[in-house]
């Protein structure tokens, strides 16, 4: 597996997550609410770890630095809408939209990622470098969830 694959597939579980979170009765809120504790953790686990590896492999090259530049701010702003959300109650008015918002977020920077990063990444990088890139993501991804929680 390379990492493009490796990162669609992350993109795909987020997916599925968003999913399932509006399959729910509206008025289900804790389970909204635990469902929301688990997109968080997979968006910030997938994030933290595809900017120290995927992004740092990209940032210095000049074919990638805008857009990487671009995929950390569009993290950002995920990051935000996450914070924001998590000071909610399912049971707030602004809850759903909230989530969705989030969820056209992630929708467009999965877009930009999957169809303009990983195009010009794939000029850069070799299939090595490319294989590579999983494992270090992969043990990056231990090491965040070996973390204990702040």
């Amino acid at each position: 597996m390379n990492i493009y694959e490796y990162l669609k597939k992350d993109h795909e579980k987020v997916n599925d997550l968003l999913e399932k979170f509006f399959s729910l009765p509206k008025d289900d809120f804790e389970e909204q609410e635990s469902l929301f504790e688990e997109i968080m953790e997979e968006v910030l686990l997938h994030s933290q770890t595809e900017e120290k590896s995927f992004y740092r492999a990209l940032e210095d090259n000049s074919e990638t630095q805008g857009d990487i530049e671009h995929s950390f701010e569009e993290h950002v702003e995920v990051e935000n809408l996450l914070d924001e959300i998590a000071s909610l109650s399912a049971e707030d008015s602004i809850w759903l939209e909230k989530m969705k918002a989030l969820q056209k977020a992630i929708q467009h920077h999965v877009k930009f990622e999957e169809e303009e990063v990983f195009a010009k990444a794939k000029k850069i990088l070799d299939e090595n470098q490319a294989k590579e890139l999983v494992k270090e993501m992969e043990k990056l991804k231990q090491e965040e969830t070996m973390l204990p929680s702040s």
